[in-house]
């Protein structure tokens, strides 16, 4: 039996981003909603790689919380 390799994944900082902003959240709202510390939420913030785990958690909360209705067409999405 080996070391099983680390799996890691980058999130997509602008979607990240802009699903926060439909929500209205910050960092420590995703942090709270994600149940993940704000070190990993600032983490995923950069462009980071984080876990699969980590990333689950992180669409769970999104899932969990609906966008404020009309707040998507209000935002704007970073240029790439």
């Amino acid at each position: 039996m080996g070391d099983r390799p680390v799996v890691t994944v980058r999130v997509n900082r602008a979607r990240l981003l802009h699903e926060m902003a439909c929500r209205g959240w910050h960092a420590s709202d995703l942090a709270r909603e994600a149940r993940l510390s704000e070190a990993t939420v600032s983490h995923l913030m950069r462009g980071r790689s984080v876990s699969p785990h980590t990333l689950r958690k992180v669409a769970r909360a999104f899932t969990r919380s609906l966008p404020v209705p009309g707040l998507d067409v209000l935002v704007e999405t970073e240029a790439a």
